[in-house]
């Protein structure tokens, strides 16, 4: 190995991601340079901490990138105008978090004039074909590496080894993964590897609300004021107007009401079955507010074809796919598709349920003079029978030609 060689670290601060700082020292590279890229899910203590870590460990350098606002302005945007939910459940919490920080940590690799650069990702989940493929995509001249892929390393070799190098990682700490971030956290691991155990809900959704930082005392109202413009979430309560406080408000409203862990079974990227536990109310709730505030404003042709584009856009954001070209088209017809989407709903989180309580837009299609009910304004009795008597000829000929 030449001598004084860079290697990047997509650093998050976990088990192992710091793992990766003493191997890679004892491998031979000098210049250790660890990134991390906050998307949302830590305190300003936390960052500290992660900082300090990875100085204890003697990197060359340490940078910390706040992309919260391109996340919400790139990715979080896009997901709530689609309403995606993957399998109708979850809303790809880590997939768009992870494609950004990748996107981030190869800037620095190409500032850095890398020789490789570093995840932590094992070979059996998502992240590291996110991370590949954007940096195959973005610095291709810089060499991929993945120790605890490439070697296979379990975990509690991980927490052993860095006990030894000064680092302690709880034994039930070093039992799971934790992902933070903007879009919600997920937890997998222990009783996740495999449907015959139960769920310790309530200890994992524990370890989740440990990994947010300190949650703030307030007095929450009872119901919440959502008003959308164009699609986009514009203010809460008539009083938050920034999205990221309004989905950090909505995350300690869920909190405080024991609403919104949820268990996830699905399919990796590479074809493996993966069940997670995952918490992400606020943006749950910002999809519910939106997609019903839809339903009253768009077509049903608009929505049949948007709800089709929208699965094909959450699946590629989901599967490491965002940069591929077709992302960009389907934001472009989603911003189209949004543009009247503008009103205000009023809901409630009561019983363990998230309650639509009412909604009102200048753009609804739904008014009493137009709607459906006991009767329309809009034409006759007489009308409406000739419209029943010619709707579906070819279907009722078809029938009959084929049944007697």
């Amino acid at each position: 190995m030449k001598n004084n060689l860079t290697a990047i670290i997509a650093y998050s601060g976990g088990l192992d991601t710091t793992f990766c700082i003493p191997y890679l020292k004892e491998q031979g590279y000098e210049k250790i340079i660890t990134v991390t890229v906050n998307t949302g899910g830590y305190s300003d203590k936390e960052i500290q901490k992660i900082s300090d870590t990875a100085k204890t460990l003697g990197v060359y350098k340490h940078y910390v990138v706040d992309a919260q606002q391109e996340l919400y302005d790139t990715v979080i945007k896009y997901i709530i105008k689609a309403n995606y939910q993957r399998m109708g459940q979850y809303p790809t919490v880590v997939g768009g978090e992870r494609t950004l920080q990748a996107m981030k940590v190869a800037e620095i690799a190409k500032k850095e004039k890398a020789d490789v650069v570093v995840h932590g990702s094992t070979k059996a989940g998502n992240d590291q074909v996110r991370f590949d493929i954007v940096f195959r995509a973005l610095i291709p001249e810089v060499t991929i590496l993945a120790p605890v892929r490439d070697h296979s390393f379990s975990r509690a070799y991980e927490a052993d080894y860095l006990a030894k190098h000064g680092i302690k990682f709880s034994a039930e700490r070093a039992s799971y993964s934790i992902n933070v971030g903007l879009l919600g956290a997920t937890i997998g691991g222990a009783e996740t590897l495999d449907t015959t155990q139960t769920l310790p809900r309530k200890k994992l959704y524990e370890l989740i609300l440990q990994e947010t930082g300190t949650q703030k005392e307030q007095v929450f109202p009872e119901e919440l004021i959502f008003e959308f413009e164009n699609g986009v979430i514009k203010s809460l309560n008539n009083q938050i107007t920034d999205p990221l406080k309004i989905i950090q408000y909505l995350n300690q409203y869920a909190f405080e009401k024991k609403y919104g862990f949820e268990e996830f079974f699905g399919a990796t990227i590479v074809g493996l079955k993966a069940r997670i536990g995952f918490l992400a109310p606020a943006i749950q709730m910002l999809i519910s507010t939106h997609a019903l505030l839809e339903k009253t404003i768009l077509t049903s042709e608009q929505i049949q074809w948007k709800d089709t584009l929208a699965q094909v856009y959450g699946n590629l954001i989901h599967e490491a796919q965002s940069i591929n070209p077709l992302t960009k088209d389907i934001e472009a017809f989603l911003d189209k598709n949004n543009q009247f989407i503008t009103g205000k709903v009023v809901a409630k989180i009561e019983a363990g349920y998230f309650q639509i309580l009412n909604m009102e837009s200048p753009y609804s299609l739904f008014s009493q003079k137009h709607s459906y009910g006991e009767s329309s304004e809009l034409w006759s009795g007489e009308e409406a029978t000739g419209f029943c008597k010619i709707y579906g000829t070819e279907s009722v000929l078809a029938y009959q030609a084929q049944n007697n």
